[in-house]
C-alpha cells in the first residue's frame, strides 16, 4: 500500500457475560480495512491474558476483515476496561482503537428477587390464583424461574417463566408458595438461589412476606 491510506475500523468488540472476578471471560474483536487487517491487539486494565500480561495480539488471518478471540482472567470486582487496536498493512501502518467499559462482579453474586406477589386479598379455598415475580442478575445473565408449593398445584405459564397459576387446596388453611430465580449464565457453580415466600391466613391466601435473598 502507498501513503495516505485510511486507518482500519474496529467493527465489534465484546466480552462474554457475566464477567466474574478471578474467572475466565472471552474477549472478541473484529475489524475491517480497505486493504488488509494485519493485527488485532487486546489490552485490559486489570487481570491477565494468556501470556500473563495485560496486552496480547490475537490469532487472526490477515485480510480485509478479521476476527479474533482471547481468554481473559478477570480482575477483582469493580470497573474494568477492555480495548482492541486494529493495525493495517499500510506504509506506514495505520491504527484504530475501540474500548469497552466492563463491570466485574463478585464471585458468588447471584440473582436478586425484586418482587413476588399473589392475590392482593383473601380468596376462597380451592380457587386458582395468579402468581408473579421479578428478579435481576447483577451480571446481566438470563434468569429462569420455578414455582413450588407443598399445597395445591402450580402450573407455570411457560417453562422458566416468572408467572404461574396456583390452584389452592379445597380446604381452609395457611398455604405457602415459593419462587426461585436461577441465573442461566451457564456458570452453575457460581449460581446463588434467591427465594421469595408468599404466605396466607387461615382459609385464604393472604399477605405477602418480604422477599428474601439466600446467601
Amino acid at each position: 500500500m502507498g501513503f495516505g491510506v485510511p486507518p482500519p475500523t474496529v467493527t465489534a468488540l465484546s466480552v462474554s457475560s457475566p464477567v466474574v472476578e478471578n474467572a475466565t471471560a472471552t474477549i472478541t474483536c473484529s475489524a475491517s480495512d480497505q486493504g488488509s487487517v494485519t493485527a488485532l491487539t487486546v489490552t485490559v486494565s486489570g487481570g491477565a491474558l494468556p501470556n500473563g500480561t495485560t496486552s496480547q495480539d490475537l490469532a487472526i488471518t490477515a485480510g480485509p476483515s478479521a476476527t479474533g478471540s482471547i481468554a481473559w482472567t478477570a480482575p477483582a470486582a469493580g470497573a474494568a476496561t477492555v480495548s482492541c487496536q486494529a493495525t493495517n498493512g499500510g506504509f506506514p501502518a495505520q491504527y484504530a482503537t475501540a474500548s469497552l467499559a466492563v463491570t466485574v462482579v463478585a464471585a458468588g453474586q447471584g440473582p436478586v428477587i425484586d418482587s413476588a406477589s399473589g392475590p392482593p386479598a383473601p380468596v376462597c379455598a380451592g380457587s386458582t390464583v395468579s402468581l408473579s415475580a421479578a428478579a435481576h442478575d447483577p451480571a446481566g445473565a438470563a434468569l429462569a424461574y420455578a414455582w413450588t408449593s407443598a399445597s395445591g398445584s402450580i402450573a407455570a405459564t411457560a417453562a422458566g417463566a416468572p408467572t404461574a397459576a396456583w390452584t389452592l387446596p379445597a380446604a381452609a388453611g395457611t398455604f405457602t408458595a415459593t419462587v426461585t430465580a436461577t441465573s442461566a449464565s451457564g456458570a452453575a457453580s457460581q449460581d446463588v438461589r434467591a427465594t421469595a415466600v408468599l404466605g396466607g391466613a387461615s382459609g385464604f391466601f393472604g399477605a405477602l412476606r418480604a422477599p428474601q435473598r439466600l446467601a
